[in-house]
This record gives C-alpha cells, sequence and structure tokens, in this order.
C-alpha cells in the first residue's frame, strides 16, 4: 500500500528525467541501517521522490527484525523495484557499506544515515559534482537539527572540518551519514576496514584518506547535497551509546585510525590530544568521580586498537570477508 502511493510520483519524476544517458553517471543511493523503524522509512520516502531520482536505492538492512508497518513498506517497496531489500549480518557499519559496493552497478554510490532530511535536489547535486574528472569522492553537508550553518574560515580540512558548513572547499575527510564516491575507487582501496566494530567510529574518515592517496586527490565538500541529521536517540551507531562513558568501539575507532592509518610523525600526538580531550572535558570537570572509569575505558580503546594495527584490515579484497558477504542471503 505505502509503495503503491509512491509509483505515480517516482515514476513521473523517473519520466522526467529519463534513462540514463551513455555518458550520464549512474547513481546509487546507499543506506546501511539497523534498529531503525519509522524514520528509516521516511528516509527512504524522501529518497525516492527527489527530483532527479537515483538509479538505484540499496537498503543494507542489519536488523534481525521490524515493526510490522517497517517491513510492510520495505516489502512493498522492494517487490515493486524503487529499492532492494537487502538483508546483512552481522551488524557492522563498514562491512554493510562493503556490500553496497558490491551490490551495486552504479558509477557513484551515495552513501547516507537512516534518520536524516534530504534537502531538495541532493541526489543530483552529489551527481553534477563528478562532472569533474578530477573528482572521485564528495562530502555533503550535514546540518544538526537546529539548521544552522557555519560560516567564515574553516582552520582545519582534515579531521575538525565542520561538516555544517556553507561554502564549497577542499578537504580531506568524508561525514559518514552522507558522502559518495566512484566505485570503482572504492573497490580499488578495498572498500570500507571492517575492524572498525561497534559505532565504527572513524571508519568513514580511515577510507577518505586511503581512497584520496591512492587518485592523489582531494575531498570535494559540496554543500548543496545537504542533508539534516536528527540523531535520534536509538539504532544505528547509538545502538551502542547507551553508556557513552564507556564506549570500547568509540575510543578503539580513534586509536586504531592513528595507529593504523597516520603517518608516524602524527599519530603520537593525535593520540596524546584525544585521549587528553576525553579525559579532561566540561562533562568529567564537574562529575571528576568518571575519571577513573574513562581512563580504563582508554586503556582498553588503546589495548584493542593496537592488537587490530598490527593485523592486516579487513577489506572487501580479504579472504574473510569475501567469504562472509558471499553467504550472505540475496
Amino acid at each position: 500500500m505505502i509503495g503503491q502511493k509512491l509509483i505515480g510520483k517516482v515514476a513521473e519524476k523517473m519520466f522526467v528525467a529519463g534513462a540514463p544517458s551513455e555518458d550520464r553517471l549512474t547513481v546509487c543511493v546507499a543506506i546501511p541501517t539497523y534498529q531503525r523503524e519509522g524514520v528509516l522509512v521516511e528516509t527512504i520516502r524522501q529518497v525516492l521522490t527527489q527530483d532527479s531520482p537515483a538509479d538505484e536505492v540499496l537498503v543494507i538492512d542489519q536488523s534481525a527484525d521490524h515493526e510490522f508497518t517497517t517491513s510492510q513498506a520495505l516489502s512493498a517497496w522492494h517487490q515493486e523495484g524503487w529499492i532492494r531489500w537487502i538483508k546483512h549480518s552481522p551488524p557492522n557499519l563498514p562491512g554493510a557499506r562493503n556490500r553496497a559496493l558490491l551490490e551495486s552497478r552504479s558509477d557513484i554510490v551515495i552513501f547516507i544515515d537512516d534518520d536524516v532530511i534530504l534537502s531538495p535536489g541532493f541526489v543530483e547535486a552529489h551527481r553534477r559534482s563528478y562532472d569533474d574528472p578530477r573528482i572521485d569522492l564528495v562530502a555533503g553537508q550535514v546540518l544538526n537539527k537546529d539548521r544552522q550553518v557555519h560560516t567564515g574560515a574553516v582552520k582545519d580540512h582534515e579531521l575538525q572540518f565542520p561538516r555544517n558548513h556553507g561554502e564549497r572547499a577542499w578537504i580531506k575527510g568524508v561525514f559518514g551519514g552522507n558522502h559518495s564516491v566512484r566505485r570503482r575507487l572504492a573497490l580499488e582501496v578495498g572498500g570500507f576496514d571492517e575492524r572498525y566494530v561497534q559505532n565504527a567510529f572513524r571508519e568513514e574518515t580511515d577510507f577518505a584518506f586511503r581512497a584520496t592517496a591512492q587518485s592523489r586527490g582531494m575531498v570535494l565538500f559540496e554543500p548543496k547535497a545537504s542533508v539534516a541529521h536528527l540523531k535520534m536517540p536509538t539504532g544505528g551507531c547509538r545502538a551502542w551509546d547507551i553508556l557513552r562513558m564507556l564506549n570500547i568501539g568509540w575510543t578503539t575507532g580513534d586509536y586504531y585510525f592513528a595507529l593504523k592509518t597516520l603517518p608516524s610523525t602524527r599519530w603520537v600526538g593525535h593520540i596524546a590530544k584525544g585521549c587528553f580531550h576525553r579525559l579532561i572535558n566540561r562533562y568529567s570537570v564537574g562529575h571528576p568521580w568518571v575519571i577513573p572509569l574513562f581512563l580504563i575505558r582508554e586503556a582498553v580503546g588503546l589495548t584493542r586498537g593496537a592488537v587490530f594495527a598490527v593485523q592486516n584490515r579487513k577489506l572487501i579484497s580479504s579472504p574473510a570477508s569475501r567469504s562472509r558477504i558471499a553467504k550472505q542471503e540475496p
């Protein structure tokens, strides 16, 4: 029923857009999702009703099950061909992204979160960015609920670039909830590293650093490709944020990124700075009793990050990753 209501709107938009021409880049919107319900359905609805729709919409679903209304909507859209609803397990955000890269047949893959509001022309803004052959990755603007846009000078175009900035820029990283990449390049670098676990902190930055090293280019920040992130309190990466002060995935990801990706001249400073700010901040100053817990979190995160760093990356090209993905349901 939900899918049928969209047929007229989507068919009309696809008729206007026309079939992809030989020189028109095809675009896939990939939505990794985990334990999300109504907000997921609404996010997909926005993707399907874009003025210039995507050529593919992949929903990589890591949830064990859904509420009846969510399953009904996903099943209807899947059966009618508007989306491909792909079940994926075990839950792992980089693994879900890799599944999308392997399943897609489009030139460009756009990754978005499952709890966002898309700007008008969102898909086309990503697509048009790749008219410039120098561009292999695009980071879209990510606004908070207040929709406030950052203006003024930017000091850091790498790890601290403001994701709500209002002007185009060349940067080094991407934002997990809104970025795109030429699928060819993503596969060349092995996709995303599945050793980033739980909330997978830094997984998208790690990918961007490896991809730009391969392409010898930079990431285009395009504010016209904008989303507002609703930051739903449950599900998604926040499924592991029940007790954020002890979120080991957060610290593990940062330490693993530093040790595995940054050059030796930078990782010591990055680790020291990150550890200090996570230990001494406004919350810990007001609640000093949490500092011992923070110390435990940092010690465990550093240990796990170091253990992961001495191992090979878990990429699409790795035997373990390919074997697991091959066993997934179609």
